[in-house]
């Protein structure tokens, strides 16, 4: 399956790709996204409260869309071995697997379906 690699702070992450509507440059479009929720992806999972967001990637499944601010979007990447994560780095329950990208790198798998879910609880 295709996952979307993206960098926030010095980790790596991907979404399955089948859940990605568009990436774009936060500037470009921060005009024109009015009534789409947006979170900053660092404060999924680290304390800072520094703005992340260089580029934006907007995810979504039926009527729900859902921007995430991300450091930087890399590649598209083919994969279908996922390990499972064991809280190695931090917790955070989005996470559905771990993916070997080289000899050195791993990047982590999100539940792009369990982040649009908790957005859009009533």
């Amino acid at each position: 399956m295709e996952k979307l690699l993206f960098q926030s702070d010095d980790q790596l992450f991907c979404l399955d790709l089948e859940f990605v509507i568009i990436v774009d440059r936060y500037e470009k479009v921060k005009n024109e996204i009015d009534g789409i929720k947006l979170i900053d992806f660092r404060k999924l999972y680290s304390q800072f409260e520094k703005f992340a967001g260089e580029e934006i990637i907007f995810i979504g499944k039926n009527d729900e869309v859902l921007g995430i601010l991300v450091d930087k979007i890399l590649k598209v990447i083919k994969t279908s071995e996922i390990s499972p994560y064991k809280n190695e780095k931090f917790m955070l329950e989005y996470i559905k697997g771990v993916i070997k990208i080289s000899d050195f790198e791993n990047c982590y798998l999100l539940d792009a379906k369990k982040i649009l879910e908790v957005a859009y609880e009533k």
